[in-house]
Order: structure tokens, then C-alpha cells, then sequence
């Protein structure tokens, strides 16, 4: 708030002391250029777009030498969601380039599906909004316009606020809440994660059939999510159950699981498992 310049915030996040590390992503509203600074309490480096390109996406990895290199950065990328939500981020940019609005922005950080469209089940990790965050704006540097979104998740409406005068009012509409809100979406998400923890503490304390009972429901609520029927598989699996157990890990992995030690671990019980009629020979 106290810079003239980006090259002065640059030179603000360089000269603090963190604890932790974390990206930045700092716009010139007057010049109309951004960086993403990526620093760690050790180092710190910039991003700026490529050569032609006039578009940054940032995550939650670093893509600057030598941080990109660094050990806990390569398994942040191999094993968690910040890569492919980083690849949809920047497909929903660069398809909407040239007109983004404040309503195309808010419909990118709302977006639901993977890479190239691919259906992901409300909540999913490896999402664009995995309807987890707390906070979600838009920002219009140069306007000096910020779109705050209402709880929950990035779902209710983004009201609009003049950062270069507090006390006026913007002459801006408020954009709507995401449909999620209005057809009972929101409701049955809230259900499925009642019904997933409870089949998970259900599990953990050994009792099966209470875990089935609630992670049929729970994958009844949000079919086209893995997580109940990974678990559902894993359960089978432990109880000696090969076909059960076959057909519900395959359909748990078709669904992508978003984390990578998830993938392996239903392809490692899929490995052990016997063939059946349909896999025998493959």
C-alpha cells in the first residue's frame, strides 16, 4: 500500500523477513504490468510473463530457477493438486483472453471441471474452486475496483468496493451467487461431506457396516466424486472381497482421485488383486 512503483512493492516483499514461503501475485494498475515474487525465507525470485504473452497464473508451486528446483517444491508438484489446477487455470485464461470481465473472472475461480472440461465431482481438489476457500476476490488494478466474494466457498454474490476512495460507492452491479446456491447443490455438497467424514470415523473405528451404509450414501449425493468409492473399494478389499473391491477402485480411479499418493495407493490394491474373467490374459 505504501509503494509508488512495482519495482518499490517488489523491493518491500524482498526486504521482509517470513517464516514461511509464499507467492505473491503484484499488478500496477497504472502501467498495467504484474509479477508474481516467489519467496521463501531464504531466497527470493520474480516472475514475469513470457516473452509475447501478456497473462500470469500463479498456484501454489514455484516455477522460477532455482526454486522450481527445490526438493519440497518437486513433491508439492508430483503429489499435490497445485499443477493441474495451475493447467486449468491458465487453459480458462487463455480461452477468455481479451475479454475478461469481472463476470469471466468470477466464473474462472468458480469453475468446477479439470483439464480440457473434464468432469470432476463438486469438491474435488484438483479443481479450480474445490469449494474449501475462504476467500475469493477479483481486482481490477487500474479501476481500482475489488469484488469481494460471500461466504460459502466462493459461492455467494461479489459485491463490489472502491479501494482508491472507501467511502464511495462503486457504480458497479453486484455479480450473482454461483448456481450451486440456487438449485440445492450447495445443500447436497454439505450433506456428502457429513456423510464421507462420518463413514471415515465409522471406518476408522472398525465398524464396516455402518461405513458402507454412509459412503453408499455419501457417493449417492456426489456420484461423480472418488472418494466414497475409494474408500467403499478399500473396504472391500480388506474384507476379501476381489469383484467388489475390483469394481469399485476402477471406478473410484475413472473419476481421477486428485492427489497422486491416492492414485497409487487404488492402483497398488488393483495389482493385488486376482484377475477376473474380463482381466484375465490382459
Amino acid at each position: 500500500q505504501n509503494a509508488h512503483t512495482l519495482d518499490e512493492a517488489v523491493q518491500i516483499i524482498r526486504d521482509a523477513q517470513v517464516f514461511v514461503s509464499d507467492l505473491y501475485l503484484v499488478a500496477d494498475g497504472k502501467t498495467g504490468v504484474a509479477v508474481v515474487v516467489e519467496k521463501t525465507p531464504e531466497k527470493c525470485e520474480v516472475r514475469k510473463p513470457a516473452a509475447g504473452e501478456d497473462v500470469l497464473v500463479v498456484s501454489n508451486h514455484f516455477m522460477t530457477q532455482p526454486l522450481v528446483d527445490d526438493a519440497k517444491n518437486r513433491a508439492l508438484m508430483a503429489d499435490g493438486t497445485t499443477v493441474p489446477r495451475y493447467d486449468r487455470m491458465l487453459q480458462l485464461v487463455q480461452r477468455e483472453r481479451g475479454h475478461i470481465d469481472a463476470a469471466r473472472a468470477a466464473e474462472i475461480l468458480r469453475n468446477r471441471q479439470g483439464v480440457d472440461d473434464r468432469p470432476l465431482g463438486p469438491g474435488n481438489e484438483a479443481s479450480v474452486n474445490p469449494l474449501i476457500a475462504t476467500h475469493s476476490v477479483i481486482f481490477d488494478a487500474t479501476a481500482g475496483v475489488l469484488w469481494v466474494a460471500a461466504s460459502p466457498h466462493q459461492l455467494g454474490n461479489y459485491v463490489p468496493f472502491n479501494v482508491l476512495d472507501v467511502r464511495a460507492t462503486p457504480d458497479l452491479p453486484v455479480l450473482p451467487a454461483d448456481e450451486l446456491m440456487q438449485d440445492g447443490g450447495y445443500e447436497r455438497l454439505r450433506l456428502w461431506r457429513q456423510k464421507l467424514k462420518a463413514g471415515q470415523i465409522a471406518w476408522r473405528n472398525g465398524d464396516d457396516q455402518e461405513a458402507r451404509s454412509l459412503l453408499r450414501e455419501a457417493a449417492a449425493l456426489n456420484p461423480q466424486d472418488y472418494q466414497a468409492k475409494m474408500m467403499l473399494g478399500k473396504i472391500a478389499f480388506d474384507a476379501g472381497d476381489p469383484p467388489a473391491a475390483r469394481a469399485l477402485l476402477e471406478d473410484a480411479l475413472s473419476l481421477y482421485p486428485a492427489f497422486a499418493p491416492e492414485r497409487r495407493a487404488i492402483e497398488q490394491m488393483l495389482k493385488q488383486l486376482p484377475p477376473t474373467e474380463d482381466h484375465q490374459g490382459d
